[in-house]
């Protein structure tokens, strides 16, 4: 090798070691930390008693969707408006109050960090490696590190359904599946043993890091506050829609119907409205709106999030009553 080589290699070492020590990568270069991170080998403690421990029914703020039940030991959602699915565990830590569920075929792990108000969601999506060299068509970003060598390849993105999504060859030079992905003032970076890079997407900087121990990479927006693309805060209630049992509350004209686990299509945790009581942005309820996934019973109170309706259930639970307007509607157990 060349004097001229080894000096060019040597500056541009340099250049990037200092980029990636320098404030330009912003404060959350390492965002993801502790929280985000994929739990190591097999975790710390008992699944079922960690998930009994968290139990509750988890959504999204007063306006939201029903994520997840934690119940009996088992992690549950509600696999498209009613049905509620059983959804396992890869492992947990008790030590950093984390959940770990592997999506292997959407590409993706999601890490649940439980907090005092619910959880705080982290996904990163699964990097798997296709070949030992950099694939033909791959754009250079302009931009090494060496130390990654040692991850030389090509990586798919599951999730994005890209085959040759992110490589690095034996030099550490770096590629990337999209020639109109620039690298931002040649900002790549490293950060305990991550690869980060800030790139520009049509004028919109985005950070993406990579975390090649973990066979992952997560994506945050450059917009000032370095949002996480997929960093999620849920509210809890410990009470079960389940509970209820298979029941069908009514008005006495029979015109407006609350239904609730199954009696219409034999699925726990579901709930049904019919009637013009309830509205939406486009009118009354049709017959048989699937509500399961956005109505929560704290309590007495059976919150329906997609209505913004709050009703009461009576002391025996025989009686829903609804104040709408100044009318009180009483759907009665049939």
């Amino acid at each position: 090798m060349t004097i001229k080589k080894l000096l060019i290699m040597f500056l541009s070492l340099t250049l990037i070691f200092a980029i990636s020590c320098s404030n330009n990568l912003g404060p959350e270069a390492s965002q993801s930390g502790n929280n985000a991170d994929l739990i190591p080998d097999g975790g710390d403690g008992s699944i079922a008693a960690f998930i009994n421990k968290y139990a509750g029914v988890y959504y999204r703020g007063e306006e939201g969707r029903v994520r997840y039940k934690l119940k009996d030991g088992k992690v549950y959602t509600i696999n498209g408006l009613n049905e509620v699915a059983e959804i396992p565990v890869e492992k947990v830590s008790e030590s950093e109050k984390k959940l770990q569920i592997r999506y292997a075929d959407e590409g993706k792990v999601e890490v649940l960090k439980f907090i005092d108000k619910g959880y705080t969601a982290y996904t990163s999506y699964i990097l798997e490696k296709v070949s030992d060299e950099v694939a033909d068509g791959m754009y250079g970003v302009g931009g090494y590190v060496k130390e990654f060598a040692k991850y030389k390849g090509t990586y798919k993105s599951i999730e994005q359904n890209i085959e040759n999504y992110f490589a690095i060859d034996g030099d550490g030079y770096i590629y990337f599946h999209d020639s109109k992905v620039t690298l931002e003032d040649e900002k790549v970076g490293i950060t305990e043993n991550e690869l980060t890079i800030i790139e520009t997407v049509n004028g919109t900087l985005r950070k993406i890091i990579f975390k090649f121990d973990q066979g992952v990479y997560r994506e945050y927006n450059v917009d000032g506050n370095h949002i996480d693309r997929t960093g999620v805060f849920y509210s809890v209630t410990k009470d079960f829609i389940e509970t209820l049992g298979d029941t069908i509350y009514t008005t006495a004209d029979g015109n407006n119907s609350i239904v609730f686990n199954g009696a219409k299509d034999k699925a726990q945790g579901s709930v049904w409205a019919t009637g013009s009581y309830f509205t939406m942005s486009g009118g009354s309820v049709a017959d048989n709106d699937n509500i399961g996934n956005v109505t929560v019973l704290k309590g007495n109170t059976l919150n329906i999030m997609k209505y913004r309706a709050n009703l009461t259930f009576n002391n025996d639970y025989s009686i829903l009553t609804y104040v709408k307007n100044g009318q009180t509607i009483e759907f009665k157990k049939q």
